[in-house]
């Protein structure tokens, strides 16, 4: 079962997420405030061999986020901390 961590949390400017088990092409990475409010999204492309995806915020605000990750094959949300 395709998974992912996201590392450091918290974190500070910026998180690295690690997916594990994927078997895809594309990914989208949504980023939301608690209350649902969309901080970032982005698209890309991902193999098994290089199964990572960089977020950066320099311009977010302290606080908790959900991080969002889906495909075809799969739709999960992990918390993230954003600390400074």
């Amino acid at each position: 079962m395709p998974s992912f961590q996201m590392l450091p949390n918290p974190a500070q400017n910026r998180a690295c997420i690690q997916m594990d088990n994927i078997d895809i092409n594309e990914v989208k990475v949504q980023v939301f405030t608690i209350f649902g409010t969309p901080v970032t999204g982005i698209y890309q492309q991902i193999s098994k061999a290089d199964s990572k995806v960089n977020l950066y915020f320099p311009d977010v605000p302290e606080g908790i986020y959900l991080v969002r990750i889906r495909s075809r094959e799969f739709d999960q949300t992990q918390r993230l901390k954003i600390q400074r």
